[in-house]
């Protein structure tokens, strides 16, 4: 469903916002995120398994240094504290990434914004990991870039709502408790 079709009295109901990461609050460059892949490859070389952990942190770095936040975004997770809503960021990145998300939420006036942080474990697939969250900490209200983890989502926590933040130009199946946007300021103007 699109914004249009919301009861804009949704967010009067809403007391916990979650906000997922790369795509919804740092933008794509390009029209992607520049992460090295995390192959799971084994291998009995030290060198290259020192090659792979080389590239996957220069990448990594590299690309919190020239992606920037998502338009808007700022503005409505500020209206969301203004009307007393939980704000939590919920990443499918891994605790090995979080003191880098970090200096870039603060770089960007971001940090102070969330009432929770929450990371990936390492062993924990990233799907698993947001429907736990969103049941564990009573969060009412999920916004993600990634369709195939909004379905799944969805479909499991029919009591919760999602927004889906379209900025990959992939179209999903119309799912009741899912709304989607393209910009934060869809978002903003409902609130």
């Amino acid at each position: 469903m699109d914004l249009s079709q919301i009861d804009k009295n949704m967010f009067n109901e809403i007391k916990h916002v979650s906000v997922d990461f790369d795509g919804v609050l740092m933008a794509n460059l390009f029209g992607r995120s520049w992460d090295f892949p995390s192959y799971n490859f084994h291998t009995s070389s030290l060198f290259l398994t020192k090659i792979k952990s080389l590239l996957q942190k220069s990448s990594a770095l590299l690309d919190n240094i020239f992606r920037k936040p998502v338009p808007d975004s700022r503005s409505c997770i500020l209206k969301f504290k203004e009307k007393g809503i939980k704000v939590s960021l919920l990443t499918s990145r891994g605790y090995s990434m979080s003191g880098l998300t970090k200096r870039w939420l603060k770089s960007h006036g971001l940090l102070d914004l969330f009432d929770n942080l929450y990371f990936t474990d390492i062993n924990e697939q990233a799907v698993s990991h947001k429907k736990d969250m969103v049941e564990l900490r009573d969060i009412d209200l999920h916004i993600d870039d990634r369709a195939h983890g909004i379905k799944d989502l969805s479909r499991d926590n029919p009591d919760k709502k999602f927004i889906y933040f379209n900025c990959h130009n992939v179209d999903i199946p119309s799912i009741p408790n899912v709304y989607t946007v393209k910009t934060w300021k869809e978002i903003e103007d409902l609130l």
